[in-house]
């Protein structure tokens, strides 16, 4: 059996791309069905699959939006984001395979190669093991900086947050 440790699907959009008032509502509906898996006392598997349903819907307002900015349509300012995503690769993360879309980007990467090199007593840290997190950081700040250049603006490019998944299992890869 393979092993899944490690494995995480991320998705992160351009600031602006789902309307302020969109993304509260989805928050909101997802915020209501986990109070009410709470209250019924189901459990993980509930709670788990109301998180997958919350992000099914986030992205398919993505992939079906014509709201907000598009601006990674081009292959420049998509490559700028390229760039970045294989520069930390091997570093940060084995990036196993992204899609860079119009307004937000698929990325799905493993973290766990970096536990090779720490030995069993060594305690996790930011020196020994990068963390999602930390990765997903560079690549937006990064990216973010060369695009706006690009672009001839300024301000926030990336939606601060971002919606990763922890990959359980070989059909979730797939």
């Amino acid at each position: 059996m393979a092993t899944y440790w490690g494995l995480f699907f991320v998705t992160f959009n351009l600031k602006g791309a789902i309307p302020k008032e969109v993304l509260n509502r989805l928050q909101e509906e997802k915020r209501l069905a986990l109070h009410r898996i709470g209250d019924q006392g189901r459990g993980t598997d509930e709670r788990y699959a109301e998180h997958k349903r919350y992000f099914a819907r986030v992205d398919y307002f993505l992939d079906t939006s014509q709201f907000g900015p598009d601006w990674l349509k081009l292959p420049e300012r998509a490559g700028i984001l390229k760039t970045k995503l294989h520069q930390y690769d091997t570093y940060y993360y084995e990036l196993l395979a992204y899609c860079v879309m119009s307004n937000h980007v698929h990325m799905v990467v493993n973290l766990s190669f970096q536990l090779d090199t720490i030995n069993a007593d060594d305690v996790i840290n930011e020196q020994n093991y990068k963390s999602l997190y930390t990765a997903i950081k560079r690549i937006k700040g990064g990216s973010a900086l060369l695009a706006n250049r690009l672009l001839n603006r300024a301000g926030s490019f990336w939606q601060p947050e971002s919606y990763d998944h922890y990959v359980r299992n070989a059909d979730e890869l797939n």
